[in-house]
């Protein structure tokens, strides 16, 4: 596919993009996902790093493992209500992405699903996330603000490890699991405020940050295991 740069699967028939489909289609650089398709399949997109432009269609549900991996030149991603799993890695090393907005069926955020997105600067979360998942924003140098909606319970391992420049976390009124490592090396991490609801903090959630003090809530059971 070394001569493909445009890719519109419009309305109709189609119903998926199926496992490694386009995979590593190099001058690929448009995509548009029609409403017909309800699933984009594991590696679908992989390594098409000159992609840039991404229009998922409203009645996709699943997007598979890695699917836009190694997208270097995604810019945006918005991932409509209509998803309710996306896989692992699935936008993971994508460099130049800087924004994602995720729609309000989304359970959870897998993992690595948006690790070494080195230029994400904005990440707005939907409204049914449950958790967010091991190294799921992982080395987000330029991560400086989120908010954790309501809905959350659990955020994983390393979540947001290496995201040097986060400074500003809500963490919602829900939350009762942090995981290892989950804001490890937050540098310029310096203040937070934990909900009532928090009842495990894993070891070294907050390692590395700069954080002077913190107060633990009376509903933690378990600190540093």
């Amino acid at each position: 596919c070394e001569n493909l740069v445009s890719i519109t699967i419009p309305d109709g028939v189609v119903t998926g993009v199926g496992d490694y489909a386009f995979q590593g289609c190099k001058n690929l650089s448009t995509v548009s996902i029609g409403n017909s398709v309800e699933y984009i399949g594991d590696y679908a997109f992989y390594n098409c790093y000159s992609l840039s432009t991404l229009t998922i269609g409203d009645n996709v549900k699943n997007i598979g493992n890695n699917a836009f991996e190694y997208c270097y030149n995604l810019q945006t991603v918005a991932i409509p209500n209509s998803v309710v799993k996306i896989g692992e890695s699935v936008f993971s090393s994508c460099s130049n992405l800087t924004s994602v907005i995720i729609g309000d069926s989304l359970i959870g955020i897998s993992n690595n699903a948006f690790e070494s997105c080195h230029k994400l600067t904005s990440a707005i979360l939907g409204s049914a996330l449950t958790y967010i998942g091991d190294y799921a924003f992982n080395c987000c140098d330029s991560l400086n603000e989120i908010v954790i909606t309501n809905s959350v319970t659990e955020i994983g391992k390393s979540a947001f490890g290496g995201c040097d420049n986060l400074s500003s976390v809500d963490f919602g009124d829900s939350l009762m699991y942090i995981g290892k490592d989950a804001f490890y090396g937050c540098k310029n991490l310096k203040h937070v405020i934990l909900p009532k609801s928090l009842k495990v903090i894993h070891e070294m959630a907050f390692f590395d940050t700069g954080i002077e003090k913190i107060e633990i809530p009376d509903s933690v059971e378990k600190l540093g295991v």
